[in-house]
């Protein structure tokens, strides 16, 4: 298991009509200069190197669900006041992020372990230099060993 068939594993999850992006710094995303809801990974680091010796990791991550709003914003519940984004988007991404993480424990190979919360970032908290409204989702995921490569250790034949 490599780092890149980690983060394309991952990117199977992304949300349809997403972007997937990964990253080892959420500040990288900032470089991008067009801009789209985009799911964002942080890979884990450090990484596992060797898995012959266990056939699964405990590897911390986080996503980053990154929703591109209007830079003016009606606003008409009570709940809503202008320039934060109003109560339903807020409620939508954390709906789109349970989403994903469900799917991601419905996987053969991947078990998000429990106490996922997430963090709300508004476009004038400062978090992104475009036009978009953040969801900060720190997981910690189980991951299995998968892989089609050789290894030695399953073909030895032991003789007395």
């Amino acid at each position: 298991m490599n780092l890149e068939l980690f983060a394309n594993i991952i990117e199977s999850y992304t949300p349809d009509d997403w972007e997937f992006w990964a990253a080892h710094k959420r500040e990288e995303y900032n470089l991008d200069k067009s801009i789209n809801d985009t799911m964002l990974m942080i890979y884990p680091n450090p990484f596992p190197v060797n898995w012959r010796d266990k056939c699964w990791y405990n590897l911390e991550m986080a996503l980053w669900f990154g929703k591109l709003v209007d830079i003016k914003r009606d606003t008409t519940g009570q709940q809503q006041h202008n320039p934060y984004s109003p109560l339903e988007l807020r409620s939508g991404m954390y709906d789109i992020a349970k989403d994903v993480i469900q799917n991601m424990n419905n996987s053969d190979y991947i078990q998000v372990l429990p106490d996922v919360s997430g963090t709300f970032y508004d476009s004038p908290d400062g978090k992104s230099v475009n036009r978009q409204v953040w969801l900060e989702v720190p997981i910690t995921v189980k991951f299995y060993n998968i892989g089609d490569s050789f290894d030695y250790y399953l073909d030895q034949t032991i003789t007395s």
